[in-house]
């Protein structure tokens, strides 16, 4: 419907007190109790514009817009407001901070750190090397004490006792010879008896010669005597054999050392039945005994020839002996004399024979050696090779090369030797490629070729991200080359 009620009633468009119009219902008017002072006398002042309104002329709404839009225009209005007020405050502080690091001054430059410290040797000119390899003490002669037939034991040397030495000829162990020295006596009889036969056949054959002779006896008869002569010297051979056997027998009872020796085992007591075969003892001739030195291929390179070898003085020592300037002294000494014919064929080495005289004799300074030990052998060589060098193991790096500690060439200070100011000496370390003759636990034998020199100073410590030109500073370096292994990490 049309007449102005229901829902669909438009809204009645009121007018304000200044002039502007809105829609909703009607402000009744303000009354305010505090009546108006009349104007001031003079000229009329023409009327401005109120606070918080615009100023110019009032525009008439537009079309749509209503009086609750124009409240949210203003709304927006003051955050805008808020954010220039923040952006001026947020530009003030840069300005401020700007301010402050311009008139404090250019911040201080940071230097680069240092170059690390590393240890460093220096490489000595080698002339001679040793080659070292182990092996086993192996007796010249080894045998068992034993009898050629059944006896019981009579006497056993005092001698005869494991650690003891006997000498040559020394009784060891004695049986009984009763029945053996009667044996003997029968086989004298029987020679005796022999010999009289003989001769008895003898005068027969004579006689029948002559009666032959005079024609007073047949041939036959003669014949008959020779055969009776022949017949006796047989008899008289077989008892001599016979003799010598019981002789024979009589002195193998007794037991006797064919050689100086050393008893490694003893098994004969007083009263025990000794059987054909059965060990008494064991013996091993003390006056030398031989152990094998196999060459590698690396220690053929160095000597060039197996043979060039013998004749070298050979030092023996224990497997367990401490390195270094601390080492034991050689337990003993000896010679190569051969070389094997054979190339072993589980080592893949040629063996050098190496004899060692009286090697079970005790010594002021060493103990004596024992069978089947093994020990450590060291031949020294002398070397005909040029620049032939001997750096500490830790020097090498890689397997084949080193690197070198050179001054800066742009440092113009000399290289001090020793005290404070050494390890702030700048270096650079160059790569010199090596070829490394030998290498032990301490020490490595290399050829410097024409990149590295004696007296030359060389890196030991490990040290990461290594590259040639990268500068350090040493901070400690060894010449001496017996002093202990330089090392440690650069940092």
């Amino acid at each position: 419907m049309a007449d102005g009620t229901g829902p669909n009633r438009a809204p009645a468009r009121t007018s304000s007190a200044d002039g502007r119009s809105y829609e909703g219902p009607p402000v009744p008017p303000r009354e305010d109790p505090t009546p108006l002072s009349p104007p001031p006398e003079g000229p009329p002042v023409p009327p401005g514009p109120r606070i918080g309104e615009p100023e110019g002329p009032i525009l008439p709404p537009r079309p749509g817009r209503t009086a609750g839009h124009g409240n949210k225009s203003d709304t927006g209005s003051g955050r805008n407001w808020s954010w220039i007020l923040a952006t001026l405050g947020v530009l003030l502080v840069g300005a401020a901070i700007l301010a402050w690091l311009t008139f404090r001054g250019s911040p201080p430059e940071v230097s680069p750190p240092p170059p690390p410290l590393v240890n460093a040797a220096r490489a000595v000119a080698a002339d001679r090397l040793a080659i070292r390899q182990t092996g086993f003490i192996r007796p010249l002669a080894e045998i068992q004490v034993a009898t050629e037939f059944d006896g019981r034991i009579e006497e056993v040397s005092p001698s005869f006792r494991r650690g003891n030495f006997v000498e040559a000829g020394e009784v060891l162990v004695r049986l009984e010879t009763r029945q053996l020295r009667a044996a003997v006596a029968r086989a004298e009889a029987d020679v005796a008896r022999a010999e009289a036969a003989l001769a008895e056949a003898r005068v027969e054959r004579d006689r029948q010669e002559q009666l032959e002779a005079r024609e007073f006896a047949s041939e036959a008869q003669l014949q008959q005597a020779i055969v009776a002569v022949a017949s006796a010297e047989a008899d008289l051979t077989s008892a001599r054999a016979e003799l010598v056997t019981a002789r024979t027998r009589l002195s193998d009872s007794v037991v006797v050392a064919p050689f100086d020796a050393l008893v490694l085992a003893d098994d004969a007591d007083v009263g025990a039945i000794a059987t054909p075969g059965q060990s008494l003892g064991r013996l091993v001739a003390s006056e030398a005994v031989e152990v094998e030195l196999g060459l590698t291929p690396a220690d053929l390179g160095i000597l060039g020839d197996a043979t060039l070898a013998i004749g070298g003085r050979v030092a023996v020592g224990a497997t367990n002996a401490t390195t270094g300037p601390e080492r034991e002294a050689p337990l003993a000494y000896g010679v190569v004399t051969r070389t094997g014919p054979a190339v072993d064929p589980d080592t893949r080495t040629i063996p050098l024979i190496v004899r060692i005289p009286r090697p079970f004799e005790p010594r002021n300074d060493a103990r004596p050696l024992r069978v089947n030990e093994l020990v450590e052998l060291e031949l020294p060589v002398s070397l005909v090779r040029g620049n032939v060098l001997s750096i500490p193991v830790r020097a090498v790096k890689g397997g084949d090369v080193v690197w070198e500690v050179v001054p800066m060439p742009d440092d113009g200070r000399d290289e001090p030797s020793s005290g404070e100011d050494a390890p702030e000496q700048r270096h650079v370390l160059r790569r010199r490629d090596v070829v490394v003759i030998q290498r032990t636990e301490t020490r490595a034998i290399l050829e410097g070729g024409n990149t590295l020199q004696a007296g030359a100073l060389v890196m030991t410590s490990d040290l990461s991200g290594v590259a040639d030109g990268v500068p350090v500073r040493v901070a400690s370096r060894q010449d001496d080359q017996a002093g202990p292994q330089d090392g440690g990490d650069g940092s």
